[in-house]
């Protein structure tokens, strides 16, 4: 289940301002079952599975439960989010823990906003005041639009370790130039710099990590 609520909305400017505040939650009983395993990859996609806790045989139950917030001011916007599982052990094992959450901030270079839908608590999408197009006028000009510019930094942080399941704790940062070129098409710059420690590399299950190779380690991804 999910609550959101938007707590600040600017009918004057149209909606370039805005405050949003979420939570979320569930509970699951997969009692040891396949469904008892948690795994991500690295915020770009990739072949393994970087944080993995492997199956986790005598997971009974378990909680999750995140907070979610948004602030957006004209070209501005900062957003966070923060989640955490609660999971209890039968035999005797001791109970889990693992959480994650991240934070960023965005701004338009360009006169532009990114709209918010109140009916569903999300992110809509962005409608650059300006598209990108380059043409030949009557008098054999040129004419230009050079759409939507953004600049973005986030920070996240994930710890898949807990009770001796070592899944991987990490951190990372990504800086990220985004070109909107109009509402329906644009193009992302990415680069993430992350750190892993307290990996098992030898965890069983889909596409394990081979084994051997470490406990930690860092690395960089540039994505288009």
């Amino acid at each position: 289940g999910r609550l959101a609520n938007t707590l600040w909305y600017d009918e004057m400017s149209g909606g370039r301002g805005y405050a949003h505040l979420g939570l979320s939650g569930a509970a699951c009983w997969p009692n040891g079952g396949e469904q008892a395993r948690f795994f991500t990859r690295p915020e770009s996609y990739g072949t393994h599975k970087w944080y993995d806790t492997g199956r986790i045989t005598d997971g009974e139950s378990y909680q999750l439960g995140g907070i979610e917030g948004v602030l957006n001011i004209n070209q501005l916007q900062i957003q966070g989010e923060y989640m955490n599982v609660h999971m209890q052990r039968t035999g005797g094992a001791s109970d889990l823990n693992f959480h994650g959450g991240y934070v960023f901030v965005a701004y338009w270079l360009t006169n532009d906003y990114t709209p918010w839908r109140r009916t569903r608590g999300v992110i809509d999408r962005s409608y650059p005041n300006e598209n990108f197009f380059r043409v030949r006028t009557e008098d054999g000009s040129r004419a230009r639009g050079w759409g939507g510019w953004q600049i973005a930094g986030r920070y996240s942080h994930a710890d898949f370790s807990s009770g001796g399941i070592d899944g991987g704790v990490g951190n990372s940062f990504t800086f990220a130039l985004n070109w909107w070129w109009n509402p329906y098409a644009r193009m992302q710059f990415n680069y993430i710099n992350g750190l892993i420690s307290n990996r098992d590399t030898g965890t069983t299950g889909q596409n394990p990590l081979p084994a051997g190779v470490g406990t930690s380690g860092d690395y960089n991804i540039l994505g288009t």
